[in-house]
């Protein structure tokens, strides 16, 4: 199969997903246009019971709340956020048709070691390595595999995001892993299961 049939059988794939039942978002900083819309996660499986300290009734609302806690920071760090967060979104609503609020420890674990390796690639990876606009067909998260600085940078951005939607109560604690897995030869690795 050639690099273009490939594009098109990935294009294909996401077409045919059907998000969850329930409502949906475009990510707020910028969707790509043939990607699926976010679950909202009103009734993700990890969201809190108790009195939250932000408004959010949805996983889009939380983000807003998290971005905007963020204060004025540079543009370049904002997008460096929005960029992890979003491949973490898309990544959970095509491979787990999960909303950012049902994502756990074990999910968050197999996210961090896709990003070393995103696979099927046709549809993570750009075909030419390069990066594209969110409206053009050819956009895809991911230019390449991540080098582990950026991997370690992701898990800290992630980390950041789910320490604030634990601390604010909107879900019930941080369900990032306590450290970036780890391969003998220093990459990164998915957990060992009992």
């Amino acid at each position: 199969m050639n690099a273009k049939q490939s594009e098109k059988a990935a294009d294909r794939a996401l077409k045919r997903f059907s998000p969850l039942v329930g409502g949906t978002y475009p990510i707020p900083w910028g969707h790509p246009t043939h990607w699926p819309l976010i679950p909202d996660g009103r009734c993700g499986r990890m969201r809190t019971q108790k009195a939250q300290r932000i408004v959010a009734e949805s996983d889009r609302d939380a983000l807003v709340a998290w971005l905007n806690d963020k204060g004025r920071q540079p543009s370049t760090s904002r997008d460096v956020y929005q960029r992890h967060v979003r491949r973490l979104l898309l990544w959970g609503t095509v491979e787990k048709q999960m909303a950012l609020s049902d994502l756990s420890a074990d999910e968050l674990a197999e996210f961090l070691v896709f990003l070393r390796q995103p696979m099927p690639a046709e549809r993570w990876i750009t075909t030419d390595h390069r990066t594209y606009a969110l409206e053009d067909h050819r956009w895809r998260p991911f230019a390449g595999p991540l080098s582990e600085t950026t991997c370690r940078q992701a898990f800290s951005v992630l980390n950041d995001l789910f320490a604030f939607l634990g601390d604010v109560r909107y879900l019930t604690g941080n369900p990032m892993p306590g450290h970036v897995p780890q391969r003998p030869d220093g990459g990164l690795s998915p957990r060992q299961h009992a």
